[in-house]
């Protein structure tokens, strides 16, 4: 395996962060190695590539391949940074040439990721020292600037743009991290909860497209129960079981339990796309196609039928916002809205009964016309997508 494909693998390990127990000193270091960036101190001539003033306040990841092989994942403290490299604090020393790879945030809450190796490693205080890493590839020109880095990231993942709020259920401070690593490149907004009273909390106070909820919290598969409560209360948005390993059976006491669709751990992105291109508009990075949009009940195989006969009818209701609206007859677009929002839940379309809400309190406010088509023609584009099914059949 190359050493590129062994580091992509690691970014699933646990991530180690060797600083935790030093933020003052750390902060002190890095207060220096600011000073001395601002007065050029830091920047010998023989450097090829300016360096600029780079802090991350959560830390970088860094995995790094050490010399017998082995690949760990640590969250590291960046100072500066250039077209050509990186320099950051660690809390342990770094063997020279070793291979790396870094995640960089942009400016605009963005991720990138370069490969290097570790060009110098110094003692500083403590344990921290200071690393440099060379990127293999020299980044392109003003590639920190955010819409060139925004239109990077889109053309090097080939990921979809993805719309809607995750909220996600797990004790695991690793797996909230890679979840919202994972989320992050699809454009998604993560909620996370620690526990199932906060994660309730959450659910009545806030609209989430998908619930997903590790099954095992401690020793008990509190996931479970935490998602028969959710259904108990008629919560009309899919619930995804996260679970360490699967099989039919457990496949079969998610569902029972309420949930929507199983997720099997461990995880990479070719897992979790299937799940949300189900229940969520995914707006394809190639041809700018649209992923079908399941109903939240599409596993329930009883449903299917009613709910495959129930997308003519959205259609025709749909058409008939349509003609409304192209008549400027406010009382008829409202009277669409309120049996389109009436109907599509019941079939396991919580997104569209948000948007017709949504669509409804615009009308009903005589909002600007320019936004209320902009609402009606993301309402078409949901509807759309939930049509993609029937081919699919």
């Amino acid at each position: 395996m190359r050493k590129s494909e062994e580091l992509l693998t690691a970014r699933s390990a646990d991530v180690l962060d060797t600083l935790r127990d030093c933020e003052s000193t750390v902060r002190e270091v890095l207060d220096k190695k600011s000073a001395a960036i601002a007065c050029g101190e830091d920047a010998p001539d023989k450097r090829q590539h300016d360096r600029i003033h780079y802090e991350v306040p959560e830390g970088l990841m860094f995995i790094i391949q050490h010399p017998g092989g082995s690949a760990a994942t640590y969250l590291v403290r960046p100072y500066n940074l250039s077209d050509g490299g990186v320099g950051f604090l660690h809390g342990a020393y770094i063997h020279p040439g070793s291979a790396c790879l870094i995640r960089l945030k942009t400016p605009s809450g963005s991720f990138v990721e370069s490969m290097g190796s570790v060009v110098r490693c110094s003692f500083e205080t403590g344990k921290i020292h200071d690393v440099g890493v060379k990127f293999d590839k020299q980044m392109p020109a003003g590639w920190y600037d955010a819409e060139v880095v925004e239109e990077q990231v889109k053309e090097d993942t080939g990921l979809p743009v993805c719309t809607g709020r995750v909220l996600y259920l797990t004790a695991s401070k690793n797996e909230r991290e890679l979840m919202q690593y994972q989320l992050e490149k699809l454009h998604l907004t993560l909620v996370t909860a620690s526990g199932v009273d906060e994660a309730m909390k959450c659910t009545k106070d806030e609209t989430f497209n998908i619930v997903m909820t590790s099954v095992w919290i401690g020793d008990d598969k509190v996931g479970l129960e935490f998602a028969k409560k959710l259904k108990e209360g008629e919560y009309p948005y899919p619930i995804v079981a996260v679970w360490p390993e699967g099989d039919e059976q457990e496949q079969a006491e998610a569902e029972e339990a309420g949930c929507s669709d199983v997720l099997t751990q461990p995880y990479e992105m070719d897992h979790l796309l299937p799940v949300f291109r189900k229940y969520l508009v995914c707006q394809e990075a190639s041809g700018g196609e649209v992923a079908p949009l399941y109903s939240s009940r599409w596993m329930e195989q009883r449903m299917r039928p009613m709910i495959l006969s129930y997308l003519d009818e959205m259609e025709k209701q749909v058409q008939n916002i349509q003609d409304a609206l192209n008549g400027h007859d406010n009382e008829h677009v409202l009277q669409g809205c309120r049996k389109l929002k009436s109907t599509a839940g019941g079939f396991g379309f919580a997104q569209i009964v948000d948007l017709s809400k949504q669509l409804e309190q615009l009308v009903q406010a005589e909002s600007e016309a320019e936004t209320v088509q902009d609402t009606f023609r993301e309402l078409i584009a949901m509807c759309q997508s939930a049509c993609l099914v029937r081919s699919e059949s």
